[in-house]
């Protein structure tokens, strides 16, 4: 199989999930609802979320995620708050990635927690970028973790008000691992 092949392959075989679910899904008993809001920085186009104990590394890591988080606008500074379905258990921010990706490992990686049957919010993730000063393909990345809740409970509220009526909510924010490093992107800023 070609490269291209494979990538939809890992994309259709793999956790794909959609960025927010329908108020009104069911919920298999071992699964929850993740609440996060998330902000991209310049040349980060999406994130991975995976369980423990697997190498994110390479389209083969992509294969194991759990679920993919695409930026609100490709490649522009905004945010956006996601509910994504997951099974109850630890998940890693795994990977961060443009055109190439930068992997984080467990011990480095930013982790959480999703408990089945509740809303559990996170915090808001911010993957920001600042372009490399000599060389316009790289970017040095920064991953953080910050506490929004009342602001993205009242978006919830507003958006998706049956998910608050229906499931109760818990606040276990993910558990910042700060770190730098490098996500070559294609395109200069």
């Amino acid at each position: 199989a070609s490269i291209p092949e494979a990538m939809l392959a890992a994309m259709l075989v793999g956790g794909c999930t959609t960025q927010n679910i329908k108020a009104d899904a069911p919920l298999a008993a071992d699964e929850g609802i993740l609440v996060t809001d998330i902000h991209c920085g310049v040349g980060v186009k999406w994130f991975e979320f995976h369980a423990p104990g697997h190498s994110t590394k390479g389209y083969l890591g992509s294969m194991k995620q759990a679920a993919t988080v695409h930026c609100p606008v490709f490649g522009g500074a905004d945010q956006a708050v996601r509910t994504i379905r997951l099974k109850q258990g630890r998940y890693l921010v795994g990977k961060v990635g443009h055109e190439t990706e930068l992997s984080f490992e467990d011990g480095q990686a930013v982790s959480f927690s999703v408990e089945a049957g509740k809303l559990t919010y996170i915090g808001g993730l911010r993957v920001q970028s600042t372009p490399h000063p000599t060389d316009a393909r790289t970017y040095y990345v920064d991953l953080r973790v910050i506490d929004d809740e009342a602001r993205v409970k009242t978006q919830l509220q507003r958006d998706y008000p049956a998910l608050l009526d229906r499931l109760p909510w818990q606040k276990r924010l993910a558990q910042d691992a700060p770190r730098s490093g490098q996500v070559p992107a294609a395109l200069s800023p």
